[in-house]
């Protein structure tokens, strides 16, 4: 009697997971319509301050959880599709597929809960002020050689290693340490309060051959960073995952919140390596719109700049192959599946919003 009734218990609240992800995944599509509520009820407010809560608390242990959580998610996950094919020959299918179902739901109502919603709220280029204007090549040019220059004076106060390049001051663990200041004094608002500091990657190195720099946690509330990436955007890319931590889901608006809080950050490594974020996003898109403006801009720019840019592209060359491909392939579907609709490409549009910022701002 009382298995037949744990039973149908069960069964039911299954079912209600289930239900519940449907109406979510349903609210989720239509909540863009009114992103200024959203912002109000859910983005500034509600789920600010459970994420702010949320991380300092999992702050306290020196290790990732989030990272402990993937793998644990990623474990029950293959358990429960291995228990699902072997249900065909078993001859329990159904219930086999409920349960995975099941556990699908419930960590698709945690994540839209805990965090996804910010997929809908309003832009970071409305927080800032900023109108959506379209600039020609020759103004991205403009604004590209600026940035050079903006650059090469922060490469000034860099540290530099034997050879001449740049190296962050300290060790990953100092920059992680070093980079809430930055967002001290946030340009907007949205974007300041109490958070729990970033966190390492244990599996830094064997990361990099995925191409992935940083992942956010929304169950966990932490900003996990790969501290085995080149030091020239390692200090950008904690900022970046940080904004995602502040609510910035979508990946160019949490590459320009990087950018922009890098220029007020008190330490020259974070300064040059936002500047060197921007940059580089805006030679490619030069590139891309005019070679001759591109070709041009290459004369121009400091040796010393070039050359870090060089040590970056080389560091990447060693971990290149078919790792990377499938996991750029799982994180494009990912972006799209959150509305995100050009996918990994997406990446490079924070050029828009760093020109609409150079131009209708004055500066960046």
């Amino acid at each position: 009697m009382r298995d037949g009734y744990r039973k149908k218990s069960g069964m039911a609240s299954g079912a209600a997971a289930i239900a519940s992800a449907l109406l979510l995944m349903i609210l989720s599509r239509y909540a863009g319509l009114r992103p200024d509520l959203l912002e109000k009820y859910y983005s500034s407010s509600i789920n600010k301050t459970f994420i702010s809560i949320l991380s300092r608390i999992t702050g306290l242990l020196p290790i990732s959880v989030g990272e402990v959580l993937f793998f644990i998610l990623v474990a029950t996950l293959a358990y429960l599709v291995i228990r699902t094919i072997f249900g065909i020959f078993s001859g329990d299918l159904p219930k086999r597929l409920f349960n995975t179902a099941v556990f699908l739901a419930i960590v698709y109502v945690a994540f839209i809960t805990f965090w996804g919603l910010n997929y809908s709220r309003i832009s970071i280029r409305e927080m800032a002020g900023l109108t959506d204007t379209e600039y020609t090549a020759d103004e991205l040019y403009e604004a590209t050689l600026d940035l050079a220059g903006i650059a090469a004076e922060e490469r000034l106060e860099v540290e530099l290693d034997d050879t001449g390049l740049m190296r962050v001051t300290g060790d990953a663990e100092s920059v992680i340490d070093r980079a809430g200041k930055g967002y001290d004094n946030a340009w907007i608002e949205e974007l300041k309060g109490d958070y729990g500091d970033a966190k390492p990657i244990l599996l830094s190195g064997p990361m990099l051959y995925t191409g992935i720099t940083g992942i956010y946690m929304p169950f966990t509330g932490e900003a996990n960073v790969n501290i085995a990436v080149h030091d020239l955007l390692l200090p950008a890319t904690v900022l970046h995952e940080m904004a995602h931590q502040r609510g910035i889901a979508y990946e160019d608006e949490a590459n320009f919140a990087a950018f922009m809080v890098s220029r007020n950050h008190p330490d020259a490594d974070f300064r040059y390596s936002g500047a060197m974020l921007a940059l580089i996003s805006s030679m490619n898109a030069l590139a891309r719109a005019d070679s001759e403006l591109y070709g041009k801009l290459i004369e121009s720019m400091p040796e010393d700049i070039l050359r870090d840019i060089r040590d970056y592209g080389e560091f990447w060359k060693e971990y290149e192959g078919k790792t990377e491909e499938i996991s750029e392939k799982i994180n494009d579907t990912y972006l799209k599946g959150n509305g995100q609709v050009d996918g990994v490409r997406s990446y490079g549009m924070m050029v828009d919003l760093v020109l609409q910022q150079y131009y209708q701002k004055g500066h960046f």
